[in-house]
């Protein structure tokens, strides 16, 4: 999950094809320039707080939420538990795998 504001220099980038921030929790104007005029709205929605083009919300409006809006819980350290568990899965069956196959 993504926090704070779209980063300007990504514009900078010319070999992007597909750009998608769609479902995090940035806020801020969209950049624009180079590729960023390309992308579809899709690319950017279920980000409440990003505005400007292609989005249909004006940035600098009231209607565009601030970053307390959406607290400060963060599910990353939810996401992170399932990667390390299936780390540690792994490296058990590998090294049983690799004992059992170097046993004479």
């Amino acid at each position: 999950m993504l926090l704070r504001e779209i980063p300007q220099q990504l514009t900078l980038l010319t070999f992007l094809e597909v750009f998608s921030v769609s479902r995090n929790h940035l806020t801020g104007p969209i950049p624009q320039g180079r590729q960023f005029g390309t992308f579809p709205s899709d690319s950017f929605n279920g980000g409440p707080g990003l505005c400007g083009t292609p989005l249909s919300r004006v940035c600098g409006s009231s209607l565009t939420p601030t970053p307390s809006t959406f607290g400060h819980a963060c599910p990353c350290d939810f996401e992170w538990k399932f990667v390390l568990m299936g780390f540690g899965i792994g490296l058990v069956i590998g090294v049983s795998i690799g004992y059992c196959l170097t046993m004479p």
